[in-house]
């Protein structure tokens, strides 16, 4: 399978729309601390009740409303091709001077988005557009790369595991919003 990586303009949005971000959450890597935090924090991997759908794009936060408007800088997406079937994709900002996404640093680079076709996932798609859209966020002057995840994608926290280091847990991070709020969000970085 010969897979190309190729930067995008608006008008190939729709393409990359077309591959499915959604995963079954069947299993969550539930965090604890141990003495409060103070001697660490243990991830345990423990299966959910009920599992569920998570990650498919809604109408209002879909490719086809890229670039994101709470972020300045510049905004950039890659789609991976296998003959002209889209298979994969990925999305970055850089140099958001003001953004509160890269910790108002303007040599870190956001992974903003990053997805596979379901049938691919697992066979180094996502590694190859990964490294790709680190290569050229370090062509622009960036240091780090800093991708979110919650602790409900275990697969994707797997996969960042080869490519990053977690830098960040946030246990309280998505409290202000309800239908997520019992999720812990993690921060991995990627030196470039």
């Amino acid at each position: 399978m010969a897979i190309s990586v190729h930067k995008i303009n608006r008008g190939m949005y729709p393409q990359y729309a077309k591959i499915d971000p959604s995963y079954e959450v069947t299993s969550v890597l539930k965090v604890i601390p141990a003495d409060r935090g103070l001697s660490g924090l243990q991830f345990v991997e423990e299966p959910v009740a009920q599992p569920y759908d998570k990650g498919a794009d809604s109408p209002e936060d879909s490719p086809s409303t890229w670039p994101p408007r709470q972020e300045l800088g510049e905004f950039v997406a890659f789609l991976a091709m296998e003959d002209s079937l889209p298979v994969g994709g990925a999305a970055v900002v850089v140099n958001p001077s003001s953004a509160f996404l890269l910790e108002r640093r303007e040599t870190l680079a956001g992974l903003w988005d990053i997805r596979v076709c379901p049938k691919l996932r697992g066979g180094g798609v996502g590694s190859q557009i990964l490294l790709h859209a680190a290569k050229w966020a370090k062509q622009r002057g960036c240091t780090q790369l800093r991708i979110e995840c919650q602790n409900v994608n275990v697969a994707a926290c797997r996969f960042y595991s080869k490519h990053c280091t977690l830098g960040g847990i946030e246990r309280y991070g998505y409290a202000a919003c309800p239908d997520v709020a019992h999720e812990t969000m993690l921060l991995w970085y990627r030196v470039l």
